[in-house]
């Protein structure tokens, strides 16, 4: 399987009458649109007319107007991108079971992941308590999944060293209105230790029988095809799973973009009506000047 161009989303220059006719009527016919375009099921459409514009989603022959919630009241998306991945974070499981965030470093794939999963987990301010944990992996580039056996400790222990950003996530996340870090991290602990977080390697989660969790898989362009076959093939009932990476970013040994997990993934499932993909652009990164500029000139 080679590299998909496929990005889950596109842009589409319409008449004024549909943008006003959309916010009115929260849906409208596709017709023409979907037999000239590259449009699956939850393909994202940025209808334009001029300076106007509507964020939507195809879904069987129409074009529904997005609305996204405040994630713990105050998470907004900075631009369409990230309005497309908190829709797709936050529909119901059995409408969207497997979303795929692309993108560069900056495009906030794992925060915005993390923030989502926590407030269906009953944490954030909507209390839907859809899940009943998260669990959050990354492939392991430094050995082999299996020879975390080998390694001292417990398994919290091997994987925390690989899991950091998830940890500084979690504390942007729940420290908005909290001064005190101390209560913040009290909080982070009672996640894990009433199992409402989990945390552990891929190798571990295809033996697991992952029934209502939200499953979060950060630096997928490191994994191999099989492995995110084995993970997404042992999918239980009523749990929704996210793949996330940079496909420019790939650290792994005898993984390239061509035979990376993450396109495997976008490869196979961009027509599936189970999945949502945003594949994010260099323009979408919303970290500092400096950041931006050497993602730019460091390749």
């Amino acid at each position: 399987v080679e590299k998909s161009d496929y990005t889950g989303y596109i842009e589409l220059e319409v008449p004024y009458n549909l943008i006003e006719k959309i916010y009115h009527s929260k849906k409208i016919y596709a017709g023409s649109y979907k037999e000239q375009n590259e449009m699956y099921e939850n393909t994202f459409v940025t209808l334009r007319s001029g300076t106007s514009t509507a964020l939507t989603i195809y879904k069987k022959g129409e074009f529904h107007l997005i609305e996204v919630p405040e994630l713990y009241g105050w998470i907004k998306p900075l631009n369409a991108m990230q309005t497309y991945a908190i829709y797709a974070l936050m529909a119901p499981v059995e409408e969207i079971p497997l979303v795929i965030l692309a993108g560069p470093a900056g495009s906030a794939k794992t925060f915005l992941s993390l923030a989502a999963g926590l407030e269906q987990l009953s944490y954030g301010k909507n209390h839907n308590n859809q899940y009943n944990r998260i669990l959050i992996s990354r492939p392991n580039i430094l050995a082999s999944d299996p020879e975390f056996g080998y390694l001292p400790g417990d398994l919290q222990a091997k994987m925390t060293p690989l899991l950091a950003p998830f940890f500084d996530n979690l504390e942007v996340i729940l420290g908005e209105n909290e001064e005190d870090t101390g209560t913040v991290h009290m909080q982070i602990d009672d996640l894990f230790s009433r199992g409402r977080a989990e945390i552990l390697p891929l190798a571990y989660i295809r033996g697991r029988s992952l029934k209502k969790s939200y499953i979060v898989i950060d630096e997928a362009q490191n994994s191999k095809k099989t492995l995110m076959r084995s993970v997404l093939t042992r999918c239980g009932q009523d749990s929704k799973i996210i793949i996330a990476g940079d496909l420019d970013q790939i650290d792994a040994p005898q993984v390239n973009k061509a035979n990376s997990g993450l396109s495997y993934c976008i490869s196979t499932m961009k027509a599936s009506p189970m999945s949502a993909i945003i594949v994010s652009g260099k323009k979408q990164s919303v970290r500092s000047p400096l950041a931006r500029e050497a993602i730019m000139r460091m390749k």
